[in-house]
């Protein structure tokens, strides 16, 4: 085992160096995973071992450190911007500026100043959907990211902003810790990105906790090079009369694999999982889902869209689940893809297991060209073939964009992508 995987900073609190250490010590020992694993079918096992392999990243020069400061640009307006370059805080003062009631601290000084929160929460339920041995290795390593706290009834309108950039060969372990207390409202959006097309890698955990009546809403747009691969398991425990929204975006990186799981534990819990992913090339996205209803009177719905070009693949493997006493559950689960070439590939296997009455839960999944109709309505009138499909699956997002809520991240969300799929007229 490497000597990063098994040590921490010096400053980091004794509890969590030893819970690093034991997470180190848990990956050494744990068995990569393999094809004949169900949670891995159709999946790429080979990338999934070169990431494993690679190291952590080592620290960036002023200069690259200046060019994140100075890209880390959206439309948000946002009531905190941090800036993470290579696991380290590049504009500590920016966390002086927050309202009443909210409490946002790095990661590592978190494990001191809020100890009783961290070791109630932090990564304290086990991954179920095959990634568990990602889940070690980011415990061993992460040195990075937030945690929140948000006050019962505090509702902040501004939403929290977050970058990860990463330079030079290696791997950032982010960690995004948010817990919302009763009746509160919080709203945060990440951004991945790469400073160099070195090989690199992202894996990166996100625990969201919504108490009774809370409301989250949590985005990350994947915007890494593309010899990069990326890890993101993402859980959210959703309380009585709580929302919590998630949106995972991927636009960037070579192979990208996506763990969610949400877990309406109160009664009348609502959870929104969304997913868009744009791969081209020979780019592979893999998203694993898990929708959990353990009380009565919730609902959960899932919408995932794909748009494939080249040779492009995706993966999609989503299961409701409905506990015995779960009546009244209200579950939706899609995946539609679009797919752009003849040679690209999209894979789906929704599922359902129902242990409750009066339920409502229904899944699906859809895979089509872009529509020769609408191709030709839009070229007739003088619109290039690119920029008519452009057009056209930028339609075919926009529902997924307008679940979250929030017409701020909504715009900033849709301008990268925007951006990505530019065009000219």
């Amino acid at each position: 085992m490497s000597t990063a995987l098994m040590s921490a900073p010096a400053t980091v609190a004794t509890w969590f160096s030893k819970l690093q250490y034991q997470a180190g010590e848990r990956f050494a020992a744990m068995p990569s995973p393999i094809r004949t694993d169900e949670h891995w079918r159709y999946g790429s096992v080979k990338q999934a071992e070169a990431m494993l392999a690679i190291e952590s990243v080592a620290a960036l020069s002023d200069a690259d450190k200046g060019r994140a400061l100075s890209e880390s640009t959206s439309t948000l307006e946002a009531a905190v911007r941090l800036i993470f370059a290579n696991d380290e805080l590049l504009n500590p003062e920016a966390l002086g500026s927050l309202p009443e009631g909210v409490t946002l601290v790095p990661l590592l000084e978190a494990a001191s100043r809020m100890p009783e929160l961290m070791q109630e929460h932090f990564m304290a339920r086990e991954t179920s959907l095959g990634g568990i041995k990602f889940s070690q290795m980011h415990q061993a390593r992460t040195r990075a990211g937030i945690v929140l706290h948000v006050a019962k009834g505090v509702q902040m309108e501004k939403p929290i902003e977050v970058f990860h950039w990463i330079g030079g060969r290696g791997s950032v372990f982010p960690h995004t810790l948010i817990v919302s207390e009763p009746n509160s409202q919080i709203t945060v959006l990440e951004h991945q990105r790469s400073l160099d097309d070195e090989e690199q890698g992202v894996v990166a955990v996100t625990d969201l906790h919504a108490r009774d009546g809370a409301k989250i809403i949590y985005g990350v747009v994947q915007d890494l090079n593309l010899k990069s691969r990326a890890v993101h398991l993402t859980s959210a425990s959703v309380h009585k009369a709580a929302t919590a929204t998630a949106l995972l975006m991927n636009l960037g990186a070579a192979w990208v694999r996506n763990e969610s799981v949400s877990r309406m534990e109160g009664a009348g819990a609502e959870s929104y999982m969304l997913g868009v992913s744009s791969p081209h090339d020979t780019q592979e996205v893999d998203q694993r889902t898990f929708q959990h209803h353990a009380a009565p009177r919730a609902k959960s719905d899932l919408l995932y869209k794909n748009v494939l070009d080249d040779q492009a693949r995706t993966v999609f493997s989503g299961l409701i689940f409905v506990d015995e006493g779960a009546h009244y559950t209200d579950a939706y689960q899609t995946c539609r893809n679009l797919l752009n070439s003849d040679t690209c590939e999209a894979n789906s296997m929704p599922g359902l297991e129902i242990n409750a009455d009066q339920v409502k839960c229904s899944h699906g999944s859809t895979s089509s060209p872009v529509d020769k109709d609408e191709l030709f309505y839009l070229m007739a009138r003088g619109i290039p073939d690119q920029a008519s499909r452009t057009l056209i699956t930028l339609g075919f997002l926009e529902d997924v964009f307008t679940r979250l809520n929030h017409e701020a991240l909504q715009t900033a969300v849709c301008q990268r992508l925007e951006e990505k799929f530019a065009v000219p007229f």
